[in-house]
């Protein structure tokens, strides 16, 4: 994510948000980012957090689904930082 001083017109400084290095077994997919309209400096981040059946690149390939929750995350200072992401609804199934 990235934040901006001078509403929107320039974007600065990317924010990490969430992140698994070297962890091939999880993937963030279906990334959103929300302005809140009626506060300045406040937007929220949802996305899901896929985890592979096994780990493995190869029999992923093959891999029917992946399973994870969604993730929450917000800033309150126009995106320099964001809150500790929240798991925020079950398991479910994605389908590839």
């Amino acid at each position: 994510a990235v934040s901006s001083r001078d509403g929107g017109r320039t974007r600065t400084n990317p924010a990490v948000v969430d992140s698994h290095p070297d962890n091939l077994q999880y993937f963030d997919d279906k990334n959103s980012i929300a302005a809140n309209p009626v506060k300045a400096g406040v937007a929220y981040s949802v996305w899901d957090n896929l985890i592979s059946p096994n780990a493995n690149p190869y029999a992923d390939m093959h891999a029917a689904a992946y399973m994870g929750p969604g993730y929450f995350s917000m800033t309150t200072d126009g995106g320099r930082t964001w809150s500790t992401p929240k798991a925020r609804s079950p398991q479910s199934r994605a389908r590839r």
